[in-house]
């Protein structure tokens, strides 16, 4: 019939999906993780709690959340990894992290997606989960003495375990440094192999045959009795700041936005 309107089988299907969903486009490109951010209550005060990474691993001796990468390949979903990550960094039983909510994905400037979970922990007492004692499960080293919970972090991962207040986050204005993002489409990996982007061959400006900066981006650091809180850490902080209205929140110290 003239005018009629032809069915579009793939169109029909997709109209009884969700208008708006929180689906990753290209996610399997992506290294995932999960982290969770513990609320504890210190003294009538509410603080997050902290790892800083032992030296022997990777990204050593920085300050992070609990948390680690989502095991697909297992069935794994990223919730289950953020508990699982948790109770063998802290030393405690799953059960005893107790999930409260969801704070969304984070994109990294080094290609991972991170989802990340929050909640609080139970406070338990001698609960270190059964398993292999090799990873040296230890009572937490602390920066301030304040920790209200028998830890036994694996020391082969976990160096130091302490909290801060939020309210820390709060009155304190972070320290904004621009970093710069620059794209090698000719470069060696790390077994030495060489990769070069045939940029002629697939009909590319000469542009992309060279080195060129991408992307300029501030990057938020806060100092807290000698350790310094920076990075995917502190975007996470600063996502919750905006969230409870923290006046402080880093995103109202952006140097000049987006830059090139």
């Amino acid at each position: 019939m003239k005018g009629s309107r032809r069915i579009i089988p793939e169109l029909e299907y997709l109209r009884t999906l969700p208008l708006r969903s929180d689906r990753v486009i290209g996610r399997h490109k992506y290294p995932h993780y999960a982290v969770f951010v513990p609320f504890l209550s210190v003294e009538g005060a509410t603080h997050w709690l902290f790892e800083k990474r032992s030296v022997t691993i990777r990204q050593g001796g920085e300050i992070c959340f609990p948390g680690g990468a989502v095991e697909v390949e297992n069935g794994e979903n990223p919730e289950e990894a953020a508990r699982r990550e948790t109770s063998e960094e802290l030393g405690i039983p799953v059960e005893a992290v107790e999930m409260e909510g969801y704070l969304g994905h984070l994109f990294t400037r080094w290609g991972a997606l991170i989802d990340v979970f929050y909640g609080t922990l139970a406070p338990l007492h001698n609960t270190a989960p059964q398993g292999d004692k090799s990873a040296g499960e230890e009572p937490a080293r602390q920066v301030d003495g304040s920790l209200p919970l028998d830890l036994h972090p694996k020391k082969d991962e976990v160096d130091v375990v302490f909290t801060v207040p939020i309210s820390f986050f709060q009155t304190t204005k972070p320290e904004v440094h621009l970093f710069r993002q620059v794209i090698q489409p000719r470069f060696k990996d790390s077994r030495g192999k060489l990769h070069d982007l045939p940029w002629k061959q697939l009909g590319l400006p000469p542009r992309y045959g060279r080195s060129f900066s991408f992307h300029t981006y501030p990057v938020y650091f806060y100092r807290y009795q000698g350790e310094t809180i920076w990075g995917i850490t502190a975007d996470i902080i600063n996502e919750f700041l905006e969230l409870l209205n923290f006046p402080q929140s880093a995103v109202h110290y952006q140097i000049g936005g987006n830059q090139s």
